[in-house]
């Protein structure tokens, strides 16, 4: 009977274990894949050069004037981190990266222009550029890092800090329409206990459960994105699972 016992605690722990491994894979890769148009394919390690429709562009140091803009050839959102040393684009955030949004592709009377933090950059073809010199350079946004300043509080990943002040992720969704002004991207994701906010580590993720102590814990798998200022005073919208949330400062 005993022996019984301790194969049927072993098989629910297997189970377990897949069950929170394929929750997070599937997240990761809802991340990666999130509100971003297919036809438009950032090169490998690389802000300022993309393909599309089968051509290479690089976006110019050319800010365009929005009045100058014609219609919206291609709608999509992604977001790069970038490290302002290397200006290679890597996944998590920090002292020394900045945050890029790029939010749609526009027609111009002599060509196009793309979104790039909230200003307008004429695009070139790659074939077309005279100089590397005409390439948007970090250093135009370094001053936009938000590196150190947001991140996920270490004791509860209910929880999101930005310039010192903590703010609590609600349940609450907002729409696209009503984001305000871009403050960054936590590009990292966390299981949790979600009635502590307590973060389990990896390591744990990968042990079975034999004595079953585990079992009546609610795990939640929260990836973590893009992050905006709202209207309302107090509050931001920090992306979750592909979703807006609304976060009160607490």
């Amino acid at each position: 009977m005993k022996k019984v016992l301790f194969c049927l605690v072993v098989l629910f722990g297997i189970f377990d274990l897949i069950a929170c491994n394929s929750i997070y894979n599937k997240s990761l890769e809802l991340y990666q894949s999130k509100k971003f148009h297919k036809s438009i394919k950032f090169h490998n390690h690389s802000f300022n050069q993309f393909t599309y429709k089968g051509n290479n562009y690089t976006i110019t140091n050319h800010i365009v004037d929005e009045n100058d803009l014609g219609t919206v050839k291609e709608g999509f959102l992604k977001t790069l981190v970038i490290d302002t040393k290397t200006q290679k684009v890597i996944s998590k955030s920090n002292k020394d990266t900045v945050s890029l949004a790029y939010s749609g592709l526009y027609n111009l009377s002599d060509g196009l222009a793309i979104s790039v933090n909230g200003s307008y950059y004429k695009v070139s073809l790659s074939s077309d550029l005279k100089s590397n010199n005409e390439m948007l350079s970090i250093e135009r946004f370094k001053n936009d890092s938000v590196g150190g300043q947001l991140a996920i509080d270490s004791s509860d990943c209910r929880i999101v800090k930005f310039k010192n002040k903590k703010f609590r992720v609600s349940s609450e969704i907002v729409s696209d329409d009503e984001l305000k002004e871009f403050l960054g991207v936590i590009a990292d994701s966390k299981t949790f206990i979600l009635d502590t906010g307590k973060e389990i580590p990896k390591s744990e993720l990968n042990k079975i459960d034999y004595s079953g102590s585990s079992s009546d814990e609610k795990r939640e798998v929260w990836d973590y994105g893009e992050v905006y200022l709202l209207a309302e005073e107090g509050t931001i919208a920090v992306e979750i699972n592909n979703e807006y949330r609304i976060a009160r400062l607490e």
